[in-house]
């Protein structure tokens, strides 16, 4: 076999290019089908709260020589300091105990009897801090329809207040309620890409194996390299002549339509 190389290597992916172009184009189309017509979507519905301490409220009732609400940068970095405890806070599961209580209620007033999971609703609920700066915090639920993603965050915000103040007095709680719902899953376009890329790899690893463990004689380089036999001559190869195919290229060498001439490139 001839000494592996990166031009080696390259010209004999080139060669099989159709399988690799093949693959990328199966694995992007099963992906697209897949995303139009079998994903089931999914919609997230985000609100926030803006949770402070007793202190700023405190301070927002005086008022500068502006007119403007007077808030010291102690309170603000006190009310950042809040952040942690009041996400794991909207964590537990005596919240969501509460959601799904309140929305089971609501089923059966609406005649569906339908009966709501806490441990589901808190499975398609996140709570975040995007910035340790931010004193807003992000509340998000996601399911397969739209207007319930934003009906259900929006209760969560509700009785997250009482349940947030109940816990720690003093607290200012302020939510900021969902207008809608954005489609998150699934994301097409991603879904193609990723899944071209896929294609691609799943080809290539049997094409570069094939090259890297293939120890047979291909070129009269390695006939050269490992036995000590001198090349005098060659089998034209008419049937690639007549086509003007037949290019074999090595590091010094080409033959040519397959007449057997040999020179430097």
């Amino acid at each position: 076999m001839e000494k592996l190389s990166f031009a080696y290597l390259l010209q004999s992916v080139l060669r099989y290019l159709y399988l690799v172009i093949a693959a990328v184009l199966v694995f992007a189309l099963g992906a697209f089908f897949y995303s139009k017509y079998i994903a089931i979507p999914r919609y997230s519905a985000t609100g926030q709260l803006l949770v402070t301490n007793g202190a700023i409220v405190a301070s927002s009732n005086e008022y500068t020589e502006s007119g403007t609400k007077k808030v010291l940068g102690s309170d603000i970095a006190a009310s950042a300091d809040l952040k942690p405890t009041i996400v794991r806070a909207l964590q537990e599961t005596a919240l969501y105990r509460k959601l799904a209580k309140e929305l089971t209620e609501q089923s059966r007033q609406a005649g569906k009897n339908i009966t709501f999971s806490y441990g589901q609703l808190k499975s398609l609920t996140r709570v975040q801090s995007l910035s340790d700066a931010d004193l807003y915090i992000d509340v998000t639920f996601t399911s397969e329809n739209p207007s319930e993603s934003k009906r259900i965050v929006n209760i969560l915000l509700d009785l997250a207040k009482p349940y947030l103040t109940d816990k720690m007095e003093n607290l200012t709680v302020t939510p900021t309620y969902a207008d809608g719902a954005v489609k998150t899953y699934p994301n097409t376009l991603r879904n193609v890409f990723i899944s071209g890329l896929l294609g691609a790899i799943v080809a290539l690893i049997p094409i570069i194996l094939f090259v890297f463990f293939n120890n047979t004689i291909q070129t009269e380089n390695d006939l050269m390299d490992n036995y000590e036999i001198p090349v005098i001559g060659n089998i034209p190869d008419f049937a690639n002549a007549k086509s003007g195919k037949g290019y074999n290229y090595n590091y010094n060498y080409y033959q040519r339509g397959g007449y057997g001439y040999y020179g430097k490139r």
